[in-house]
């Protein structure tokens, strides 16, 4: 069999087992949250989290019973996409996209916490210099 033959069977079994395990998660989580719409931000979170730790488990189970390295996993999905982005350049688009958004959202929070925990910004001057005045 040639490499490219084995690369078609091993994508078309990966892309059919990650699919029915998503939708095996995504199953139990619709089971415990009746009524909830399937944009809610908080379950999608839930369902990636649930969907990175079965794909780390089964990450770990490979490279222990196959012999291969997280680089050489890594080149290949690397790989991967950036064969993705040469079929579909706006493949990752909404991801970065949502990233930022993401990122921008985060940076509305921040505030000033300085060295002695408090949010109290301290200005360094000598007293006495006030005083003498």
């Amino acid at each position: 069999m040639r490499a490219a033959e084995k690369i078609i069977e091993g994508l078309t079994q990966l892309m059919e087992g990650f699919i029915e395990l998503q939708g095996k998660i995504e199953g139990d989580f619709d089971s415990d949250n009746e009524g909830l719409d399937e944009e809610d931000s908080d379950l999608k979170i839930e369902v990636d989290a649930a969907l990175v730790t079965e794909i780390r488990a089964t990450l770990e189970a490979v490279m222990d019973a196959e012999d291969y390295s997280a680089d050489e996993i890594a080149n290949l999905i690397s790989v991967t996409q950036d064969a993705l982005e040469e079929i579909d350049p706006d493949v990752f688009e909404d991801v970065e996209e949502d990233a930022v958004e993401e990122a921008a959202d985060d940076d509305d929070d921040d505030y000033y916490v300085d060295d002695d925990g408090d949010d109290d910004f301290d200005f360094d001057y000598d007293e006495d210099e006030d005083d003498e005045e």
